[in-house]
C-alpha cells in the first residue's frame, strides 16, 4: 500500500481569473482580470493499494478553501461590486475519486480486465457573484469498463460506459445580458475502444 498526503497554502498577488469587464458598446463581457490579493489552502491524499494479485485500488481526496482578499470588479449585469471574502470560481471545496481494476490471465495467454470508478465533486460557483444563477451543483459520476489485452501487450480491446447513472450536471455557467447558458456534461455514454502499439 502506498499513501501520499500533502497540505498547501498559497498567497496570491495579482492572480489572474475569469471575471467581467464593462465595454462601452457591448456592456459586461467575460475577460481575464487581475485580483490584487487572494489565498488558497487545503490538502490532498492519494492511495494506491494492491490487496491481492490482479486487483488494484486507487483513491484520492482533495480539500480546497479559497478566498478573495481584495478585488473590486463587476457583476454579470455590469454593476461594480466588492468581492472581498468570496471564493474563487470553479473551485469546489471537496473532490474525491475511487478506481478499482481487476485483471486475470486467460488460457490463451491474453489477459482480461474489469474495472470501475466513482468521482465526486462538491458544489462550486462559476462567478464571484453570490447570484444562485451561477451555482454549479455537486455531482457524482460512475464509470465502468471491461476488456482484454493481448499476450504481448501490443493491443487492448475494451467496452466501457461513462456516467452510468445518467446524472445531469453542468460544469460552467455564462450570463450574457438576459441569457444564462449552462454547459452540461455528457449524459450516459457507451462505447468500445481498440488500442494498438507499433
Amino acid at each position: 500500500m502506498q499513501l501520499n498526503a500533502s497540505i498547501f497554502y498559497y498567497d496570491y498577488i495579482d492572480k489572474q481569473a475569469r471575471s467581467k469587464i464593462v465595454d462601452p458598446v457591448f456592456g459586461p463581457l467575460q475577460a481575464l482580470v487581475n485580483i490584487p490579493s487572494a489565498n488558497a489552502k487545503g490538502g490532498e491524499i492519494e492511495l494506491q493499494w494492491l490487496p491481492m494479485a490482479g486487483l488494484t485500488v486507487n483513491g484520492g481526496l482533495a480539500y480546497l478553501d479559497t478566498e478573495i482578499e481584495e478585488f473590486i470588479g463587476f457583476d454579470a449585469l455590469g454593476a461594480q461590486r466588492d468581492f472581498a471574502g468570496k471564493p474563487f470560481s470553479f473551485a469546489p471545496k471537496l473532490q474525491t475519486n475511487l478506481d478499482v481494476d481487476y485483471s486475470w490471465p486467460l488460457s490463451n495467454g491474453m489477459e482480461a480486465f474489469v474495472g470501475g470508478s466513482v468521482a465526486y465533486r462538491s458544489d462550486a460557483t462559476a462567478d464571484f457573484d453570490s447570484d444562485p444563477l451561477f451555482d454549479i451543483d455537486a455531482y457524482t459520476l460512475v464509470d465502468a469498463r471491461l476488456g482484454v489485452t493481448s499476450a504481448d501487450g501490443r493491443w487492448r480491446f475494451s467496452v466501457w460506459g461513462r456516467n452510468l447513472t445518467d446524472e445531469y450536471y453542468w460544469h460552467s455557467v455564462i450570463r450574457v445580458q438576459d441569457s444564462v447558458v449552462r454547459v452540461a456534461g455528457q449524459p450516459r455514454t457507451y462505447g468500445i475502444s481498440l488500442g494498438v502499439e507499433f
